[in-house]
């Protein structure tokens, strides 16, 4: 408004100085001031209508790593743009989310130009940056229009979990390992998971064979050196369970988020525990309605597994979900490791007959539930599962 206030007044001193002083030379000044802001407005036009804005970044990302995010801007006319603005935002899960971040660029010759900034990902999970709003604005500043052709104006990224070090001698731990039965009568001592682990196939040594996988106990029963297998047989199975409800029910957004992770990096590091020391799992979950499910018996399981979860698209239907997932678990035997936001009643009230059909459950929360509940548990900051009493 003030630029057409101040284009008026030097027009009208224009036109006071072509009736009082030098006409022809008024006349030429009034031409070229009404002459400029058109030419200036139809650039402005042209740019509008022949300009695309696409925003990209990698798909996958690592925490506290910088990546690098692009918005590439193409024009179709030969005709120099006018100024372009893009406003880009992000969620919460980068360092730089509470702020907007403007920029503003030309194109003269060039066809296509690209604007690249940095953004550092603080919180895992699938975060999105986007560009909020695209401004043309001509020449002279007067006018301004918003660009509405833009191929890509928002993206996911999935910024990667962390896989933490559970402590061995934890009180969850043991309580998983007790729920365990075995049906082979040699057990294996691997440190933790000494009573989780169930008996290995066997056969004769042969020279090159680890000295370390003999078992002297079966070696003098049988007579000849004998060496374990790596293979472990199971007869009960451990199933960890995602009931990763989105409900906004808490306030503060990177809170919830924080949360959150610790929920997901809390579930990944306990099932990455587990395999690694020989223990097949399996993985469910239910996303938009259809029920995943995974089994995993090596590292290289679980780091697939983590970019599934981030990328996964999880829904707010807490009574349809739970369902599925009580449907799913009561289908099956076994000991359950179940994942909550919050302890969710829907839930396990469809489960009241689990322990009826043999089904031993344990439920783990990031936050400290006000509930009296059987194998309850909350995972700290430190990732350490403590016991809710």
């Amino acid at each position: 408004m003030k630029r057409f206030i101040g284009y008026f007044f030097i027009l009208l001193l224009t036109i006071g100085f072509t009736g009082f002083f030098d006409g022809e030379t008024g006349v030429k000044m009034l031409a070229f001031l009404i002459l400029v802001p058109i030419i200036s407005l139809s650039i402005a036009i042209i740019t509008l209508k022949s300009t695309s804005i696409e925003i990209k970044c990698h798909p996958i990302i690592n925490k506290n790593k910088n990546t690098v995010v692009n918005i590439k801007i193409t024009k179709k006319s030969i005709i120099p743009t006018s100024f372009i603005e893009v406003k880009t935002i992000c969620s919460k899960h980068f360092d730089k989310s509470s702020n907007a971040n403007i920029y503003k660029t030309v194109l003269f010759t060039e066809k296509d130009s690209t604007i690249s900034f940095n953004l550092t990902p603080k919180i895992s999970g699938n975060a999105e940056i986007k560009i909020d709003d695209i401004y043309i604005t001509d020449y002279l500043g007067m006018f301004k229009f918003k660009l509405k052709n833009a191929k890509a104006n928002s993206l996911y990224v999935a910024i990667m979990p962390d896989i933490h070090e559970i402590n061995k001698t934890s009180l969850f731990l043991r309580n998983i390992c007790d729920s365990l039965v075995y049906d082979d009568e040699e057990t294996e001592n691997t440190g933790l998971f000494a009573n989780t682990i169930s008996g290995y196939e066997y056969r004769e040594y042969v020279p090159g064979d680890s000295l370390k996988k003999i078992s002297w106990k079966l070696s003098s029963k049988k007579g000849n050196l004998m060496v374990r297998l790596d293979e472990v047989i199971s007869s009960v199975n451990i199933t960890f369970v995602l009931d990763f409800i989105r409900n906004k029910y808490i306030s503060n957004e990177l809170y919830e988020l924080l949360l959150e992770e610790r929920l997901i990096e809390g579930m990944l590091s306990m099932l990455n525990s587990f395999v690694k020391q020989g223990v097949t799992c399996d993985l469910l979950y239910v996303s938009n309605g259809i029920v995943k499910t995974k089994t995993l018996s090596r590292h290289e399981d679980v780091l697939a597994t983590t970019i599934d979860i981030t990328k996964t698209s999880f829904t707010d239907d807490n009574i349809k979900d739970s369902h599925i997932l009580a449907e799913e678990i009561m289908n099956k035997l076994g000991v359950f490791i179940i994942y909550s936001m919050i302890y969710n009643q829907e839930l396990y009230k469809n489960l009241e007959r689990a322990n009826e059909k043999g089904i031993n459950i344990h439920k783990v929360f990031p936050q400290t539930q006000s509930i009296k509940s059987e194998n309850a548990w909350l995972i700290g900051e430190d990732y350490d599962v403590k016991k809710i009493t």
